[in-house]
């Protein structure tokens, strides 16, 4: 997807009062401060989507190791988050965006139960706006990259993965 793209996704998350979000992985607190409003995404890798709830708050539980050692983290597995690594487009490429979640490991029975359900309804969000071909699959792109193709540039299926362009999805 492109930034702009992006952002409109982000700010109908927000819109939605489901999610908390967090403009980075790594805090210098255990109790974060969400973002409540994206008016650019440019300067973001990785926001976390926290699925509001009736059992817990957002609270940093793990610490970093090596370069982010002393900063905080939710748990990718036990919490209810979402990942989202943003893509981005340097030199008329493409780089892969990516949602990643886990909900088999929550303890609370409702609670994972929620995430599922919010996890799916994100994912068939994002699909909607979303367009894949035989040549593609398992990959999707938007209408606004499929016209960046039309100008030239080249989507890479995986960071470091193979590049497509508008001519070899076309099969040309």
């Amino acid at each position: 997807m492109t930034e702009y793209e992006i952002l409109n996704e982000v700010n109908e998350l927000l819109a939605s009062r489901d999610f908390i979000i967090f403009d980075r992985a790594f805090f210098d607190d255990e109790v974060p401060k969400a973002v409540n409003d994206f008016r650019s995404i440019e300067q973001v890798d990785k926001l976390i989507i926290w699925l509001r709830n009736r059992q817990s708050e957002p609270r940093c539980l793990s610490k970093g190791t090596g370069e982010m050692t002393g900063k905080y983290l939710f748990n990718t597995y036990k919490d209810p988050i979402i990942q989202f690594d943003i893509g981005r487009t340097i030199d008329k490429l493409v780089s892969p965006s990516r949602l990643y979640y886990k909900f088999g490991w929550i303890a609370d029975d409702e609670l994972r139960e929620l995430h599922g359900k919010l996890t799916t309804k994100i994912v068939r969000s994002f699909k909607k706006k979303l367009i894949t071909s035989k040549r593609l699959k398992p990959f999707y792109i938007s209408e606004g990259i499929n016209k960046r193709l039309d100008e030239g540039y080249e989507v890479e299926l995986g960071k470091g993965g193979m590049r497509v362009s508008k001519l070899e999805l076309n099969g040309t």
